[in-house]
C-alpha cells in the first residue's frame, strides 16, 4: 500500500513513475498548474469513487476482515489485468 497512490506491487510503481514522466501536461508549466493536476486527479478519484460504492459497500458488509478482502480481491484484478484477462492456466490439472 502507497500512501496516497492506494495499492500497488514493484510492477505498477515502476509503471506510475513511467506514466508521470511520460505525460505531456506535466511538462506544461502555466499559472496554477498544481490546482489543474489537483483538480484532475480529485475528478478521477470521485469518478471511480462513484462508479464502485454499492460494491465496495458489499464487501464491507459481508466480509469478516474488510482490509483482508480488499487486497485478495485487488491482487486478483491486478493478475487477471496482467494476462490481458485469460484464465490462469498454471494451477490445472494435467490431462
Amino acid at each position: 500500500m502507497l500512501p496516497f497512490f492506494g495499492p500497488s506491487n514493484p510492477r505498477d510503481a515502476f509503471g506510475m513513475a513511467a506514466d508521470i514522466g511520460l505525460d505531456p501536461t506535466v511538462y506544461i508549466h502555466f499559472k496554477q498548474h498544481i490546482w489543474w493536476d489537483a483538480g484532475r486527479m480529485y475528478l478521477t478519484v470521485l469518478d471511480l469513487r462513484g462508479q464502485t460504492y454499492q460494491q465496495v459497500k458489499g464487501i464491507q458488509r459481508s466480509s469478516v476482515d474488510y482490509y483482508a478482502s480488499l487486497r485478495s480481491l485487488y491482487r486478483q484484478m491486478r493478475a487477471a489485468e496482467i494476462r490481458n484477462g485469460r484464465p490462469e492456466t498454471a494451477d490445472l490439472p494435467d490431462f
